[in-house]
């Protein structure tokens, strides 16, 4: 028997460097925290190809990885920008997060459901594959909100298989779920319940989907369980360590001498809730101006999903935040606010490594990885100050300073506290990374698969 992976991304991506074409790592948490896990067992990642350079790579047989079969899912361009961007990003990621306009968004109109015949046909492709991949007895982990309908669709076509499925996000209450055109919730909810397991990462997403149920009126749901993905500690540690991120580490130790150093590494997305930190830095300093000077906010704000106009939109206000902070308060010799939009995991390893104080502010997250990352590798013993509505929160919410991510009077008080004051922490810091490293990503597969790796795989 076998564990299937099914996910958006993969742990493999293609694009054309200077005409060649070149291999990259896999986008998202998924693929880095479950690719050690998989290795040497007989499992199988199934994933989408989408661009040029991914059909190419299958074309010329560099569709694979040393430590895990790998099958593609070839999707037509116009199929995926429908189900990707527009329902996947635009839709279900805004109502799961909470991100919704009511005066102004959603609206449901004839091009919105054009575009979900688009999400409809990615996710009946995705099963077509994974009922000619699996054999009799195998196990399919489904992950995530781009693919809420495989379950039912692959039990439709094979039902000799196991289905198990994640959700990585949030999932909304009742309320904010019923946004969605009634057809589709249906749809979705009825999808779930064919899995013989559904995952959350925290006990409020699995409690909101519960309720969902019942006001939608579905009298049985599957075995639903809370799990955590954790990080593996033991590669991050090796992957912090390298000379490049040493090399990182100096350069930010130069910029920042003496001062204290307030960290945040985030995708430039909405949900992230990067221009309120940047807010309650500008309020630390109104109510403590003493400390001008003393600090550095280090934001590492990389950049995501750009093709959509409400990102780019959001990545100019963002920069406007930032520059209308250092205005306010900088000085010749000193910016509050440093703001880096290159994508570099090397200096985002270095910077957690070196933060006096982490901020996670997210206005929804199913867990954030950032917060566990920063933890398992600083160096200073440093606070983190985490958003009371991410999914880590509420297992590690003992160890750090929880805030509402929209009170930024409450995140500057805390800001400054963690910066600049006396923390007895060091028990806290200690026990908050036992914590973490309880369980390992493979342990995690097994949990929620029902699937030992190692024995019958």
């Amino acid at each position: 028997m076998s564990l299937l992976i099914a996910s958006n991304r993969g742990p493999i991506s293609f694009n054309y460097l200077s005409g060649e074409l070149r291999a990259g790592r896999g986008g998202g948490g998924l693929a880095s925290g479950l690719l050690q896990a998989l290795s040497g067992t007989s499992s199988k990642w199934i994933s989408a190809a989408t661009s040029a350079a991914d059909r190419a790579a299958i074309e010329t047989g560099l569709w694979k990885n040393p430590k895990i079969e790998l099958h593609p899912v070839i999707v037509e361009p116009q199929t995926y920008e429908s189900a990707y961007n527009k329902v996947s990003n635009e839709t279900l990621w805004y109502v799961f997060h909470g991100l919704f306009n009511a005066p102004y968004s959603p609206i449901f109109d004839r091009s919105f459901f054009l575009d979900l015949n688009g999400y409809y046909s990615y996710n009946q492709s995705f099963a077509e594959t994974l009922a000619k991949v699996a054999s009799s007895g195998d196990t399919v982990f489904v992950n995530d909100y781009h693919l809420l309908l495989v379950p039912k669709l692959l039990r439709s076509l094979r039902k000799d298989i196991s289905v198990t499925f994640f959700l990585h996000t949030p999932f909304p209450p009742p309320e904010e779920f019923s946004l969605l055109p009634s057809n589709f919730a249906h749809a979705i909810l009825s999808s779930l319940c064919e899995s013989e397991i559904v995952g959350f990462h925290a006990d409020q997403w699995r409690a909101n989907f519960r309720r969902t149920l019942q006001v939608m009126g579905f009298k049985n749901e599957p075995n639903l369980i809370v799990a955590p993905l954790p990080t593996d500690a033991q590669a991050l540690k090796a992957a912090s360590q390298t000379s490049n991120v040493l090399l990182e580490m100096d350069k930010i130790l130069q910029d920042v001498g003496e001062k204290r150093l307030l960290v945040r590494v985030d995708r430039m997305e909405l949900s992230k809730n990067i221009v309120r930190g940047f807010l309650s830095v500008n309020e630390l300093l109104l109510e403590h101006p003493e400390v001008k000077g003393e600090f550095l906010h280090l934001a590492l704000c990389y950049p995501s999903r750009d093709s959509i106009k409400a990102y780019r939109d959001y990545a100019e206000e963002v920069k406007r935040t930032a520059d209308a902070v250092n205005e306010a308060h900088g000085t010749k010799t000193w910016r509050p606010i440093i703001l880096l939009s290159e994508d570099n995991y090397d200096r985002s390893l270095a910077a957690l490594q070196l933060s006096n104080c982490l901020l996670v502010n997210p206005v929804r997250d199913g867990l954030n990885l950032v917060a566990q990352e920063g933890a398992l590798v600083n160096q200073r013993d440093g606070r983190i100050v985490l958003s009371q509505t991410t999914g880590i929160s509420e297992h590690i919410k003992d160890f750090v300073a929880t805030i509402n991510p929209f009170d930024i009077v409450q995140t500057a008080d805390s800001l400054f506290s963690s910066l600049f004051e006396a923390q007895d922490n060091l028990g806290s810091i200690t026990n908050l990374r036992s914590t973490l490293i309880k369980n390992t990503p493979q342990q995690w597969l097994e949990v929620v698969t029902g699937n030992n790796l190692r024995e019958g795989l």
